[in-house]
């Protein structure tokens, strides 16, 4: 019975044993997902400020933008009508720049993604390339690693070129095109302009921190589009409607 009890101890020390190293293996394992988890999500965080810096063109700023998003209402003819969450860039307080992501729609294959800044005077600070799925060779050259295609929109505004030339030198416009990417060109000039149109409604509410202007107050379409973008629908909402 002595030696029964002796392998019977010897068994459940050997047990405990086991379910200890078990159970510290899993928590290291565990421990190292966490660190692993944060470091990504920390280097997300980092490169997302590399690009919010690139898109602002040296434009300098003291604040986390990341920290205080507002998100603003969908309209239908732009970033495929989903909301639009907006980051602002500020220096002592005050705000200097917007920061968005839009996708651009009418792709040559599919929607493509953009980081822009906007800076407070209207004019468009920098331009990046988030994602695309555009024909390599070809429409890939949207990207600024490929091609400096993007820095002729750098300093561009609604009246630098006037709203009729902002569109490709094809069909009239100011912008050139990429040599066999013409359908690619026109969606990313066109997102742009719509969305400094879009940001244009709500410059006093997002830089000057005033109340919306009366004469603005009313479902007025204010955005023309260009023949070839088959959108009908202008700007039916009030400014005072898009913030949330």
């Amino acid at each position: 019975m002595k030696r029964a009890f002796q392998r019977w101890y010897k068994l459940v020390a050997a047990g405990l044993v086991l379910g200890l190293f078990t159970a510290f293996g899993i928590s290291m394992v565990a421990l190292v997902h966490v660190k692993t988890a944060m470091q990504i999500a920390d280097n997300q965080l980092q490169e997302t400020y590399r690009a919010f810096d690139r898109v602002l063109g040296g434009e300098a700023y003291d604040n986390r933008p990341l920290d205080h998003p507002t998100q603003l209402a969908a309209v239908d003819w732009l970033n495929g009508g989903e909301p639009i969450t907006i980051y602002t860039a500020k220096r002592d307080g005050q705000p200097v720049a917007t920061l968005l992501s839009i996708d651009a729609q009418k792709g040559y294959n599919g929607s493509i993604t953009l980081m822009l800044g906007i800076l407070a005077n209207g004019t468009l600070s920098g331009v990046e390339v988030v994602s695309h799925r555009e024909t390599p060779g070809l429409g890939d050259k949207i990207e600024s690693r490929r091609s400096d295609w993007l820095e002729q929109f750098e300093g561009r505004s609604l009246i630098s070129p006037a709203e009729d030339q902002w569109g490709v030198k094809r069909d009239g416009g100011l912008f050139d095109q990429i040599t066999g990417a013409t359908v690619t060109s026109r969606s990313v000039v066109m997102s742009l302009k719509q969305a400094l149109s879009y940001l244009q409604q709500l410059r006093p509410e997002l830089f000057e921190r005033v109340e919306p202007s009366a004469l603005l107050k009313t479902n007025k379409p204010l955005l023309k589009y260009p023949d070839w973008i088959t959108l009908q629908q202008g700007f039916a909402h009030t400014r005072q409607g898009l913030l949330i």
